[in-house]
């Protein structure tokens, strides 16, 4: 798979898309959420494992990222539902 475009779709195609952009440049508090969830998923999975000997799999964080997700979206202002729900849309 090729990607011909590095273009943040964020920035109006105006900055490419690094890592250094996603954390430092682009001003959106969702996507630090989406992190912070995702890490909690992964915590919650690799405690499961730990102490009550549950297979680790990508698809437990996923669920479980998907539950808490949801969380957020019940506590979201409604103003941003239609930026949210497309995000679910396209990547959940």
């Amino acid at each position: 798979m090729t990607i011909d475009d590095y273009s943040c779709i964020f920035c109006n195609n105006v900055d490419d898309e690094t890592i250094e952009h996603l954390f430092f440049i682009i001003a959106k508090p969702f996507f630090m959420e989406i992190i912070i969830l995702m890490s909690w998923s992964i915590w919650i999975v690799k405690n499961n494992f730990i102490f009550t000997q549950q297979q680790l799999s990508t698809t437990a964080a996923l669920t479980n990222f998907k539950h808490e997700f949801a969380m957020v979206i019940r506590r979201a202002k409604s103003k941003y539902f239609p930026s949210i729900l497309e995000w679910q849309d396209l990547y959940l």
